[in-house]
């Protein structure tokens, strides 16, 4: 009966266009882990009725996502983002059909992050030491990206949406990935991540206004511009990484960077050892493991 339901499968795929080898390698879940350290496990969704680009099983995000972190880890000296990844050492990147259609999610507005982390949450996206990263196909009224930003918005999902457009200015589908040096997306995926880890925090010295930096429009926590071109990790030290202040989150000592720092620290009213999923705008249930 397997075979039977895995052949009609292969078949109505093929039929749009995804190759029956492409399908294979699509996961459907959170592979097995290779780790129990904190980490960013990458989702690839689709709302109902969107176009399959295939980003997950085209190499196309592990190869954005290699140039972004190897930028990471130029900046920091070493320390990178810690990814899901599979006992071959590639990206874990999860594919989810999501039930609703696009024009539903956009119509949440500002919402739309949380009504995305909301689904992925029902699906079993809620590890206790994981933060997602959301590749959506549609679009956001205001935004090519948005991430949570605790403890002021607590949430494990940062979400990049790729077809926004916009009436008065260009389109979040003009720019493609790059696989050479950062571009947008791959300034993106971090810029929303380290969001999603609560940087940069309120107790940073002056010049941060929300989740941003205000001195230097090159920094990657700047609140616009992330088009290719140099950019800085805290320019000066005083806002988000490597910046002393005692009792104010630090980036270099985020559990989520490898190699990470001891004691690590996780986001800003994190909840260890427990299923967390969104409850409503800034909340969250959580229970116990075995609950």
């Amino acid at each position: 009966m397997r075979l039977i339901w895995l052949t009609l499968i292969l078949l109505l795929v093929a039929s749009d266009g995804l190759r029956a080898e492409e399908l294979l390698q699509r996961a459907y879940e959170d592979r097995a882990d290779t780790s129990t350290d904190a980490q960013v496990h990458v989702i690839y969704a689709l709302p109902a009725g969107a176009y399959d680009r295939r980003l997950d099983v085209l190499g196309i995000i592990e190869r954005s996502l290699g140039v972004a972190n190897s930028w990471l880890a130029e900046a920091t000296g070493g320390q990178r983002l810690r990814y899901d990844r599979t006992a071959d050492g590639h990206l874990d990147i999860s594919f989810l059909q999501l039930a609703r259609d696009a024009e539903t999610y956009r119509g949440f507005g500002g919402h739309i992050r949380d009504e995305i982390e909301k689904d992925i949450n029902a699906a079993g996206f809620n590890h206790p030491r994981k933060i997602y990263l959301v590749y959506f196909e549609g679009k956001n009224k205001r935004t090519c990206a948005s991430g949570a930003w605790p403890p002021s918005l607590p949430g494990n999902a940062a979400v990049l949406f790729l077809l926004t457009t916009f009436s008065k200015a260009p389109p979040c589908t003009r720019y493609w990935f790059t696989w050479e040096e950062p571009g947008w997306w791959e300034n993106s995926a971090v810029h929303e991540l380290l969001h999603t880890l609560g940087f940069a925090a309120r107790c940073g010295q002056a010049g941060v206004e929300g989740s941003h930096v205000l001195d230097d429009s090159k920094d990657l926590l700047y609140g616009r511009s992330r088009k290719r071109g140099e950019r800085f990790l805290d320019v000066d030290h005083g806002q988000y990484y490597r910046h002393g202040i005692e009792g104010c989150p630090d980036l270099a000592n985020s559990a989520f960077l490898e190699p990470s720092s001891s004691p690590a620290e996780l986001p800003p009213g994190w909840v260890p050892d427990k299923h967390c999923i969104y409850s409503g705008y800034g909340k969250r249930t959580c229970r116990d493991i075995t609950g």
